[in-house]
């Protein structure tokens, strides 16, 4: 679901011609990093009350104990890192 939010804001907002998806799966996590070349998130925007979908994420991921990261440059796109643990 993190995922399919992911793409749907990059759809939405990031005017993107490209999108990278990277699943790693290590002993004890499971990282997600999606990229894309958009217009890049602003600190506001990612900071901001209104951003339902990225508070959702980040909701999403607290509750399997996990983290969402994102990092906008402006004119050079936007990184998610979605890091879940694995229990074994």
């Amino acid at each position: 679901r993190i995922l399919q939010e992911i793409l749907t804001n990059v759809a939405r907002h990031a005017q993107a011609t490209e999108v990278e998806v990277i699943l790693e799966e290590s002993p004890e996590f499971l990282t997600l990093q999606v990229g894309d070349n958009g217009r890049g998130m602003t600190e506001s925007e990612i900071h901001s009350p209104k951003s339902i979908g990225l508070l959702g994420m980040q909701e999403r991921a607290r509750l399997q104990a996990g983290e969402v990261q994102f990092y906008g440059t402006p004119d050079r796109g936007t990184t998610v890192t979605v890091r879940l643990p694995i229990f074994n």
